[in-house]
């Protein structure tokens, strides 16, 4: 599987590259199947994964609730660090939901390179800090009171840095991701397919128009 992506994509593509050869001679590729979960709420403390290939379903379950769908990833998005910090249980799930490729940086390589160069440490805080934005992205975008601005938003902060891109998502999962009824996210995915912006198909949304959701994402008028 070529690794390349990391380089372009997410966390890693920020760092130096001596950084970037580093993680990737630390880890390895393991595949996914749909039904499998990479890891899930409760574990004990592990490494990070990145994906390459796929997408993955982030769940959470604050106070053990749950656990719920809060986001989609994209390739070259990275999880897992937070165990790196706190060593507790992990709070996020991450679930195939196509068979996916990620790469896995184990957390003893993490302590390993922790313990030899204290710089890191503040490396793995920057992923730690890119992870609470896209949190606060997501619970921003639940605060936006009108459904079609809200799923428009949903569907941009999924397709991450693409300008188009499709979603293996049903309806009912759109409709958990932005707080709104199945019957609203049909009328409103209707809507957007009618002006172009995408296509709908069996579980899976294509985005053709990442712009136009963005713009109306970020306007003040459905």
């Amino acid at each position: 599987m070529n690794r390349d992506i990391l380089r372009t994509k997410g966390w890693l593509s920020l760092q130096p590259r001596a950084i970037q050869d580093a993680v990737l001679a630390n880890g390895r590729e393991q595949v996914f199947d749909i039904g499998t979960s990479v890891f899930s709420v409760g574990d004990p403390p592990g490494g990070c994964f990145a994906l390459l290939r796929g997408q993955l379903a982030v769940s959470i379950a604050p106070n053990m609730r749950g656990p719920n769908l809060v986001h989609v990833a994209r390739p070259g998005t990275w999880y897992g660090e937070g165990a790196f910090v706190t060593r507790c249980p992990r709070r996020v799930g991450l679930h195939p939901v196509v068979e996916s490729t990620l790469f896995h940086l184990p957390l003893t390589a993490m302590d390993r390179l922790s313990a030899e160069d204290a710089e890191w440490t503040r490396r793995f805080a920057q992923l730690l800090m890119m992870n609470l934005n896209t949190a606060l992205h997501a619970l921003d975008d639940l605060l936006i009171e009108d459904p079609s601005r809200r799923i428009a938003a949903v569907l941009v902060r999924c397709l991450g840095e693409e300008e188009s891109g499709s979603l293996s998502i049903s309806q009912a999962e759109l409709g958990r991701l932005s707080n709104t009824s199945r019957k609203v996210v049909n009328r409103v995915l209707g809507s957007f397919a009618d002006r172009g912006w995408l296509r709908q198909g069996y579980a899976k949304i294509e985005v053709t128009e990442v712009r136009a959701l963005r713009d109306l994402a970020e306007s003040t008028i459905a």
